[in-house]
């Protein structure tokens, strides 16, 4: 029987589905519907520094970071297609962290898997009602900086003995994940907690810009005037770099 095959086989698709999915949401943002972004159309990578509630400028409109871009990576398909769906400054941000994780940690034993990055309201919603209660605890009532795609969720990679190394072993993901994360802006807490319950989980990590802002108190930025995502409002939050290596 050949089911493994076939299973890979089909992540295989699935994982290049979500790749051009995600470039075809990048050439259509900036739709009519937020005028004050519309210049912003297109596959963004950044190259100019922006501030909170100034546009940021793109350019390379229709670039992606290929699975080839991971190196040797176990994980290099579907870390692609999940970093490719992200806010495309955090994707570049997360590219690159995760390539730099790979090429100094692999030979050493590591590797790094994209656990969680884009949610859906509905994925959020679902997780929230999970029956686990650890994930109940960990998924944010409301909406999640994940729902704007601007958080990620890894799992780090024993290659030696081919297991994931538990989020209980904090100093991994405060340690030599925070390295490579932290070089390009993306931050988690060094004691592996999160929010004022000081939820465990060292694997969680958002732009450094954001950390102190709550999706509510940035309500006029991140949200349009009807409740639903302003899928250009993260732009304003965020400040746009440019990183050597970036892939057009």
């Amino acid at each position: 029987m050949s089911w493994p095959l076939a299973s890979s086989r089909m992540e295989e698709v699935g994982a290049k589905v979500t790749q051009a999915n995600a470039k075809m949401k990048d050439i259509n943002r900036g739709s009519a519907a937020n005028a004050l972004d519309s210049g912003l159309a297109g596959r963004p990578i950044p190259n100019a520094v922006s501030r909170d509630k100034v546009a940021v400028t793109y350019n390379d409109a229709n670039a992606i970071y290929p699975e080839s871009f991971y190196g040797q990576s176990k994980f290099a398909l579907h870390n692609a297609a999940k970093i490719n769906d992200l806010h495309p400054i955090v994707r570049d941000r997360v590219a690159q962290a995760v390539k730099s994780f790979v090429d100094e940690h692999r030979e050493q034993g590591y590797d790094v898997k994209i656990l969680s990055g884009r949610r859906s309201i509905a994925q959020q919603r679902a997780l929230q009602n999970s029956s686990n209660a650890v994930t109940r605890q960990v998924a944010a009532r409301g909406l999640s900086w994940h729902n704007f795609g601007a958080a990620i969720d890894i799992n780090l990679y024993d290659l030696k003995r081919g297991v994931f190394i538990p989020r209980a072993r904090i100093s991994y993901y405060t340690g030599i994940a925070r390295k490579h994360f932290s070089k390009y802006d993306m931050f988690n807490r060094l004691d592996g907690t999160w929010g004022a319950s000081r939820i465990r989980d060292p694997n969680h990590f958002i732009p450094t810009e954001l950390w102190g802002k709550s999706i509510r108190s940035q309500a006029n930025v991140l949200l349009n005037s009807n409740g639903t995502i302003n899928e250009n409002g993260l732009d304003r939050l965020l400040a746009g770099r440019s990183y050597s290596g970036v892939v057009t």
